[in-house]
């Protein structure tokens, strides 16, 4: 079986991806996610040979032989059985160096285990991944056809407060966060939580991130492909500090509609009790309360005259 090596662009580990169907889409360590090879490069015997397979020293010229090790430069067909994960040549399976474009060869496994639960995309029969995403060794599930991640609710607190570590200082209007690519609705718009199977909730992340996620409140959160990642970046850039703010500002400004309307009740109390009454003159029903009264009370002494 070909051996095929794929890299991240991101933090440059090296995945060993054999097995994996062409076009699977697998997460590096450092959560970004990785393709396998659609297509698999074509046998690079023709390209000259740069570097030692085995000490990755330079050749020079068009010697034979590594001039620091000693080993031929000639490598035999039958040792070409892995693809290098830069220019996707073909390699001996023990080179620790491709000699084609001299990139150093360090290959992880990745670390996957099946789950009993199914993808919320692609549904029954495609299961989840167990995957850990990042050196802190947080655990998510992946379905390695559609890309897309699990996140548990406490998973997910977490590396926001890991991304909230890392926010930049820059003005909003400074903020350019990347969204993820604008791909066709995969599976059914409304997607079941894969742990209690209830429908879960769309919800804009954050209420003004502008990415869209599948939420259940009491288990977690379901990212398509890219969407964590640009949750993170969104983060990183002080999205949650924003969101904070405006929150902020509705709750108290709620609070200001509250007295306000709390007032105008008051008031329209009042009027309704004494205002069209007998008490109601113009200085006051408590002006108007007190004429009467002397007036009731001079009738009374004067009829005892």
């Amino acid at each position: 079986m070909l051996r095929v090596l794929v890299a991240c662009p991101r933090c440059g580990g090296q995945f060993d991806v054999t097995g994996h169907a062409p076009g699977a889409r697998v997460h590096c360590v450092c959560g970004t996610l990785l393709r396998v090879p659609e297509e698999l490069a074509r046998s690079q015997q023709e390209a000259p040979v740069v570097r030692c397979a085995r000490c990755g020293g330079p050749r020079r010229g068009g010697e034979s032989a590594c001039g620091f090790c000693g080993t031929d430069f000639t490598v035999t067909e039958r040792d070409r059985d892995t693809v290098c994960p830069s220019c996707a040549g073909r390699i001996g399976r023990a080179s620790r160096f491709c000699p084609y474009c001299g990139v150093r060869i360090d290959p992880q496994v990745l670390p996957l285990e099946s789950s009993a639960l199914d993808c919320p995309v692609c549904e029954e029969g495609q299961r989840l991944q167990v995957r850990v995403l990042s050196g802190a060794g947080h655990v998510v599930l992946e379905c390695v056809r559609c890309g897309g991640l699990w996140v548990a609710a406490p998973v997910l607190r977490l590396l926001e407060q890991e991304a909230q570590r890392t926010v930049s200082p820059v003005a909003p209007g400074e903020v350019r966060v990347a969204r993820p690519s604008a791909l066709e609705q995969r599976g059914p718009f409304y997607r079941k939580c894969p742990i209690c199977g209830e429908v879960m909730q769309r919800r804009n992340y954050g209420a003004i991130s502008g990415v869209i996620v599948d939420v259940c409140k009491a288990h977690g959160v379901w990212f398509d492909e890219g969407e964590l990642e640009a949750v993170l970046q969104w983060v990183r850039s002080g999205g949650l500090r924003r969101a904070a703010e405006r929150e902020r500002m509705r709750l108290e400004e709620a609070a200001r509609d509250a007295r306000r309307a709390a007032r105008e009740a008051a008031r329209a109390g009042g009027e309704a009790v004494y205002g069209p009454g007998p008490y109601a003159g113009s200085g006051g029903w408590g002006t108007d309360l007190l004429a009467d009264l002397a007036d009731l009370l001079g009738e009374l002494f004067g009829g005892r005259r």
